[in-house]
């Protein structure tokens, strides 16, 4: 007789196996859905749960939220590979089972595991990121660059702050951590999330019953991208001042490709965007030889007259 009939225990239904839906098929991932007027769906995922039918998906009361509001986690400290996909899977049945609400209160959240990162690889998975946020906000679509649920770094300089000094830090997880609180919660790419789950938190969707098995699975592999590229510069001995003297040699669709990645670039200013992301890396040269080769002279063509 096996343990858990002689004990009563539900037994696991976790695969742990990889899957090709994923561009990295053994990466970490916790998801959340936020619903209104969720009861029924709260009952389904509670009940299945219990049963033992369900052993990926668990409800949470949600403040936040309206009309009995409810939000479903993914179980433990996320999912990869086929259970990953089969997590998503018995979401999408759920939903549409019950039916509950979706608007631009309810959101999907990604979070992405960065435990086994380095510090040097986390700091070029953010860089990454400052310079694609554009085209994937493009992605998203629904005006979400204008929630304040998700707000975009373009329009907050505290985070680039807190990252710029990482950059030739003794001992940059220290600098990290202590630098973390003073980010607010509601920015697109939520840092907060790295002191207390060892994630980056990935804001930018609105929640929607139809877009969970597909729409939803793209922005995944779009941040699992991110970390495979980071990770994969690192080793190449791209990070800091090294990767973005790289970066401003190709072009924003090099840098897609690079990535895999085929976004909308609509409205997307990809040298402006280098600029902005300035913030994120210490340079020791003059800031006219700066702004003479990353910006004038690589992007125009025609050198500055610095006075």
């Amino acid at each position: 007789m096996k343990l858990a009939a002689a004990f009563n225990h539900i037994k696991s239904s976790r695969k742990y196996e990889k899957s090709d839906v994923w561009v990295l098929p053994t990466c970490n991932i916790g998801l959340e859905w936020e619903f209104e007027q969720g009861g029924v769906l709260k009952r389904a995922v509670d009940t299945a749960y219990i049963t033992g039918k369900n052993q990926y998906l668990v409800s949470k009361e949600d403040g936040s939220l309206r009309d009995g509001g409810v939000e479903i986690v993914t179980t433990g400290d996320g999912l990869f590979g086929k259970d990953l996909e089969d997590a998503i899977t018995l979401m999408d049945e759920f939903a549409k089972a019950a039916r509950p609400v979706c608007n631009y209160r309810t959101a999907f959240h990604a979070h992405l595991d960065i435990r086994d990162m380095e510090v040097e690889e986390v700091h070029n998975l953010l860089l990454l990121y400052c310079l694609i946020e554009k085209p994937l906000f493009n992605f998203v679509g629904k005006d979400r660059e204008n929630s304040n649920f998700c707000v975009p770094w373009y329009r907050t300089d505290a985070y680039f702050s807190l990252l710029r000094n990482l950059q030739g830090n003794k001992n940059p997880g220290s600098s990290l951590i202590s630098g973390i609180g003073k980010i607010q919660r509601y920015s697109a790419l939520n840092c907060q999330s790295i002191q207390r789950f060892g994630t980056l938190e990935f804001r930018h969707m609105e929640n929607a019953n139809e877009e969970i098995t597909h729409k939803q699975i793209r922005f995944i592999n779009i941040v699992m991208a991110l970390k495979k590229s980071a990770t994969s510069l690192f080793r190449e001995n791209l990070h800091g001042e090294a990767l973005f003297n790289w970066l401003k040699k190709i072009s924003g669709n090099d840098l897609l490709r690079h990535l895999g990645l085929d976004l909308p670039t609509d409205g997307w200013d990809y040298p402006d965007t280098l600029m902005l992301a300035t913030g994120l890396v210490q340079f020791k040269v003059p800031k006219n030889n700066f702004f003479n080769d990353a910006v004038l002279n690589q992007f125009s063509g025609v050198p500055a007259n610095w006075k």
